[in-house]
C-alpha cells in the first residue's frame, strides 16, 4: 500500500471521527497524516491547509478526470452551502455567485473550481465582520453538519 492510499484510507477516518464528535481523535490522526505528507514529494504537501482541513495528496490537478460525483448528493450540499452563507434568507446568493465566477460545473465540477470556490468561501466566514458562522449547522441528507463538515463531505465525494 502505497503512502497516498495511506494517506486518503486515513483520512476517511478523520473525517468519519470528526462528525462523530471525537475531534481529539480526529486531529490525532491528522497530525499523523501531515507527517506522512511531509515525507512526500513537495507537489502532494498541502502546508497551507489548516488543520482537519487536509486532503489526501491524490486530490490534485492531475487526476481531475477521474472526479466522480453522486449528482443527487452534490446537489443537496451546495443547497447546504446557500443556506449557511444566507443565514438570514435575504442575502445574495454568494454560493452561486462564487461557483459562476469560479465555472463550478454543477454537473461535473473540477477539482481546481471547488478548491477556488471553498478559498473564497474561507475568506468570507472567516471575516470577523462577517454574520456567517463556522458551527451553524444545516441538514443535508439526514445529517446536520457545520461549514466544515460539509467542505470536507463535498471535497472527498470526489475521490
Amino acid at each position: 500500500m502505497n503512502k497516498r492510499t495511506v494517506l486518503a484510507s486515513l483520512n476517511k477516518i478523520a473525517n468519519e471521527l470528526d462528525n462523530n464528535g471525537l475531534y481529539a481523535e480526529a486531529s490525532a490522526i491528522t497530525k499523523v497524516m501531515k507527517k506522512l505528507a511531509m515525507d512526500m514529494p513537495n507537489k502532494y504537501q498541502n502546508d497551507s491547509l489548516a488543520l482537519g482541513d487536509y486532503m489526501p495528496p491524490d486530490f490534485t490537478d492531475e487526476n481531475d478526470d477521474d472526479w466522480r460525483f453522486e449528482q443527487d448528493l452534490f446537489n443537496k450540499q451546495i443547497e447546504g452551502l446557500r443556506e449557511i452563507f444566507m443565514p438570514y434568507g435575504d442575502e445574495d446568493d454568494v454560493v452561486g455567485d462564487r461557483m459562476r465566477d469560479y465555472n463550478v460545473d454543477p454537473e461535473q465540477p473540477s477539482e481546481k473550481s471547488l478548491r477556488n470556490l471553498f478559498r473564497d468561501l474561507d475568506d468570507i466566514i472567516n471575516d470577523p465582520r462577517s454574520n456567517i458562522f463556522h458551527e451553524q449547522k444545516v441538514n443535508v441528507d439526514g445529517r446536520m453538519v457545520n461549514y466544515k463538515q460539509l467542505k470536507n463531505m463535498i471535497l472527498n465525494q470526489g475521490n
